[in-house]
């Protein structure tokens, strides 16, 4: 399917001002880095009520040729998905978003950025996180696309942003 710019501006005028979010890319984690952010990130929901995240676990490199597939295996329960793509090292994306046009996301992200460095003061393998203001539409789907694992908070609809406008494939 091929996009022309009148729909991609009709698309994305339909999108609140407030969709604009940001992302943070940590690398150099592992499985107790990931509970402790997604532990952190459940109490400053409960916090700032103003605010969604998601939050992807990837080992993948998702430019170009990165693909999600599901493998069958006829038992019963849910199939397997891998991912299939060029390795990279784990790491972590976090994607931030306000709810509510009051809501200062700047707030939330200076008690992320805390956050990471206290855990990189524990354990040096962390590297430095990487933050900056993204636009929802195609990050949320290239999070999706190279995430082994995917978690949010379950308070936001993310299918608002299931639609692909920009494809890096091409």
């Amino acid at each position: 399917m091929i996009f022309n710019s009148a729909d991609i501006k009709q698309y994305t005028d339909n999108a609140p001002e407030h969709y604009l979010g940001h992302s943070v890319v940590v690398g150099g984690v592992d499985d107790s880095d990931v509970q402790a952010m997604r532990k952190f990130l459940m109490r400053e929901t409960a916090k700032n009520i103003g605010f969604a995240w998601l939050l992807a676990d990837s080992s993948t490199e998702s430019w170009g040729e990165c693909e999600r597939c599901v493998i069958h295996s006829g038992k019963v329960g849910r199939p397997k998905t891998i991912v299939k793509g060029n390795k990279v090292g784990r790491h972590i994306h976090l994607f931030t978003i306000a709810t509510d046009k009051d809501t200062d996301l700047g707030i939330v992200l200076e008690d992320i950025k805390k956050f990471i460095s206290k855990r990189r003061n524990k354990k040096p393998t962390i590297k430095q996180s990487k933050s900056k203001p993204v636009d929802s539409m195609n990050y949320v789907q290239y999070m999706t696309r190279q995430a082994d694992h995917l978690y949010s908070d379950n308070r936001f609809d993310w299918g608002y942003f299931d639609e692909w406008i920009y494809d890096d494939k091409i």
